[in-house]
C-alpha cells in the first residue's frame, strides 16, 4: 500500500444511538496518526495495529448521543503535517428503546441567594448554557460575588462548580440579566465554571487568564487531556475549548429534569446554547460541552421524562 494512503472499511450500516460502533480501515506505513471527527467534533485518535511488515490497520471505538445524518471526516498525518482527508456520511438511528428514564445522577442544588439580581417575574421556558470563562473551582463563592458587585449588577444567573453542585441564587419564578438578549426573561441562566475558549500557543493550549496581553504564556497551559477541539457547526464557533468535567455534564442533565420538573412550561427544545442566540459575540458553550447542542437536545429527549 502506498505509505501516504488511507482506507476505511464500509461503514457500519446498523449504527445506532447509545450504542458503540468501531471504525477501522487500513493505513500506509508511513501514516503515523488518524484523527476522527464527526460533525466538526474531534472524536479521537485511532490506535494502530501492525500484523505483518506490509501492513498497518487502525481502528477508534465511539457511541453517538443523537440520531441522524453525520458527517465523518479521516485526517491521517505524517509527523505534524496532514497528507489526507477523507470524507464520508452515514446515519445514525435511535436505539430501539423508546422509553426514557430519569437520570441516574443526583442533582445537589445548594441554595445561595444574593442582592439586586432579579428584575421581574418569569415563567421559567428553557435554560442558557454559559461557561464563566474562568478558573475551575468547588467554590462558586467568587462567580456568585459578581451577581453582588455594583459594577456588574443586575445579574442573575445560577452557578455550577466543576464538581457538578448547582448554587440557586434566586427563585425559578424570577429573571434577571445574563445572555444578552430577550431570552433572560423566560430562560434560566447557567453558568458553568469552565475556561471555556483556550488560544493554542505552540504545541500548548492557554485560558485567557495565563497570557499577557501580547499573547505570550505567564501561567501554565491547560492539561491536554482536557482540551477538546470543536470543527464548529455553522452557529456554533470552531477551535479548541476547556471540557467541561464529567459531573458537571451529569449535572447539567440533571438540571434540565429538574427544571422540566418545576416549570409547567419548561421545554427541551429550549435548551441552548449562549452561542446559538449571540453566535457574533458569544463562543459558549462551544466545546466544551461534548456534543453540539443541537445533538445535546436531541440526546435530551432520549433521557429525560
Amino acid at each position: 500500500m502506498d505509505s501516504y494512503c488511507m482506507a476505511l472499511e464500509d461503514i457500519p450500516t446498523d449504527i445506532k444511538v447509545g450504542v458503540p460502533v468501531t471504525f477501522k480501515g487500513e493505513a500506509g506505513l508511513r501514516v503515523d496518526n488518524i484523527e476522527l471527527y464527526v460533525d466538526g467534533f474531534r472524536i479521537g485518535e485511532a490506535g494502530f495495529g501492525r500484523p505483518s511488515p506490509t501492513q498497518k490497520y487502525w481502528e477508534l471505538e465511539y457511541t453517538f448521543k443523537g440520531s441522524g445524518k453525520r458527517s465523518l471526516i479521516m485526517t491521517s498525518k505524517v509527523g505534524n503535517e496532514v497528507i489526507s482527508n477523507r470524507f464520508h456520511s452515514f446515519n445514525v438511528a435511535d436505539k430501539e428503546v423508546t422509553t426514557p428514564t430519569k437520570p441516574s445522577s443526583t442533582l445537589k442544588i445548594i441554595e445561595s441567594k444574593v442582592r439586586h439580581t432579579t428584575q421581574g417575574a418569569m415563567d421559567c421556558e428553557g435554560l442558557i448554557v454559559h461557561y464563566t470563562a474562568g478558573r475551575q473551582s468547588n467554590d462558586a463563592g467568587g462567580t456568585i460575588a459578581m451577581a453582588n458587585n455594583p459594577d456588574h449588577a443586575p445579574y442573575a444567573y445560577w452557578v455550577m462548580a466543576a464538581d457538578g453542585t448547582v448554587y440557586k441564587t434566586h427563585e425559578l419564578n424570577r429573571w434577571g440579566y445574563h445572555c444578552g438578549t430577550y431570552h433572560h426573561r423566560t430562560h434560566l441562566g447557567i453558568e458553568i465554571m469552565c475556561p471555556g475558549k483556550l488560544s493554542k500557543v505552540g504545541d500548548e493550549y492557554f485560558p485567557w487568564y495565563n497570557l499577557d496581553r501580547t499573547g505570550n504564556p505567564k501561567g501554565p497551559a491547560w492539561p491536554k487531556a482536557d482540551v477538546r477541539y470543536f470543527g464548529g457547526d455553522g452557529v456554533q464557533t470552531k477551535g479548541y475549548y476547556a471540557e467541561y468535567t464529567a459531573d458537571q455534564e451529569n449535572a447539567l442533565i440533571g438540571l434540565v429534569q429538574y427544571l422540566k420538573d418545576n416549570c409547567k412550561n419548561f421545554s427541551i427544545n429550549n435548551v441552548l446554547g449562549h452561542d446559538e442566540i449571540l453566535p457574533e459575540y458569544k463562543d459558549d458553550p462551544g466545546g466544551s460541552l461534548s456534543m453540539s447542542m443541537r445533538d445535546f437536545r436531541t440526546y435530551l429527549k432520549t433521557v429525560i421524562v
